[in-house]
């Protein structure tokens, strides 16, 4: 074989390489992003998968099964419950904490547990948020996750800077650009959930912002560690990581073991 065959060659590999690259350089800059933001937490390099429920899915007796979904591939967990109790929330994530530490050590991964502070009623999600900033509530969690809508409000910031402060890892959702270039400009967030993504059956009827949204946060807020949601399926999973996304969250498409793997299979694919 000649040495200009050769060498073209080696150019057409390199080429391959980077482009195998690119979306891993991306993880890496967003996990150097969240490393700063909170030192105690490091995002992972490999696609996230996080799994969004409710309190009810998180009782001592469906332990065995949250542990199982965390080794299938999740890697974080998000509470949302916009009714629970701030009692209901804390034991869910004690539950949590505990399958997140089990699933860790048995599988050497990194797995997250966090809750969203949510509330159809703003004040409500203030006094979760002020309760889980405490010492004691982030012992049994990794980090919060805020709406949109606090993105801006100062008095919330107050609460979220002090939790930042003591180790919890930051996220929020966003549905604009404008609203990811707040969140980014803040520097208080580690990651961003980016939605919606695909029709999706929590928010049925409404118009998805669509891959496009996470197209364009993706280039605006370079470093970012970026979640698609909304939708998501093995199918369609692929569409959002190309976009940009570092990992994708869902409710239905996660919510048992088997699931958890397909999905990761597929996301496997896109990275191999």
């Amino acid at each position: 074989m000649t040495s200009r065959l050769l060498e073209a060659r080696r150019h057409v590999a390199e080429d391959a390489e980077r482009e195998r690259e690119r979306p891993g350089r991306r993880r890496n800059e967003m996990a150097a992003t969240s490393s700063a933001l909170s030192p105690s937490l490091r995002v992972q390099t490999a696609w996230v998968l996080q799994w969004i429920t409710s309190t009810e899915n998180l009782t001592e007796a469906k332990q065995p099964s949250v542990c199982a979904i965390y080794e299938a591939g999740v890697t974080w967990v998000q509470i949302r419950d916009l009714h629970a109790s701030h009692a209901e929330l804390v034991r869910a994530a004690r539950v949590l904490k505990q399958c997140a530490t089990h699933a860790s050590k048995r599988t050497g991964e990194r797995k997250l547990a966090i809750v969203n502070i949510n509330h159809q009623v703003d004040e409500r999600a203030r006094e979760r948020m002020r309760l889980f900033a405490d010492a004691e509530a982030l012992g049994c969690m990794d980090g919060l996750h805020l709406p949109e809508r606090f993105i801006r409000d100062a008095q919330n910031l107050a609460i979220t800077t002090e939790a930042h402060g003591k180790g919890g890892l930051l996220g929020c959702s966003v549905h604009s650009i404008d609203a990811a270039m707040d969140a980014t400009r803040l520097g208080r967030f580690a990651y961003l959930q980016v939605g919606t993504m695909f029709p999706t059956q929590t928010h049925v009827g409404k118009e998805p912002e669509g891959v496009e949204l996470m197209c364009r946060i993706s280039s605006a807020c370079p470093g970012m560690h970026l979640l698609g949601v909304g939708g998501i399926l093995p199918e369609n999973a692929q569409q959002v990581v190309a976009a940009g996304a570092s990992g994708v969250a869902a409710i239905r498409s996660l919510d048992s073991p088997r699931k958890a793997q397909r999905l990761k299979s597929a996301l496997s694919i896109k990275r191999s």
